[in-house]
């Protein structure tokens, strides 16, 4: 099961938390890194300008988790809030949303 550092689960059957993000087949690889940031900041677009796609993303990842069943969750859970968050979820016999860990 992950642990901590975030790294996916080694032998998972569903879709890793950054499954989504990368190159799909056919595509070009990712420019690098530097020449984005130079463009962006010549086009003038700021981190601001980017929250929406960046939301839309994390959102999209978040429902292929869910949809990929417990398994997978638990394995979220855990790599983003340590097993104490499941504990504390065991604990408590329900899932407070006001208190879960951000993602």
């Amino acid at each position: 099961m992950a642990g901590h550092s975030g790294d996916p689960p080694e032998s998972a059957n569903h879709p890793s938390p950054a499954a989504n993000c990368g190159p799909r087949e056919g595509e070009v690889p990712i420019k690098p890194f530097m020449e984005y940031m130079r463009r962006l900041e010549e086009a003038g677009i700021s981190a601001e300008d980017l929250d929406d796609v960046v939301h839309d993303l994390k959102s999209n990842e978040a429902t292929d988790l869910n949809n990929a069943g417990l398994e997978a969750q638990v394995e979220y859970i855990v790599s983003c809030g340590g097993e104490g968050e499941l504990e504390r979820i065991l604990e408590e016999g329900h899932v407070d949303e006001t208190e879960a860990a951000p993602a």
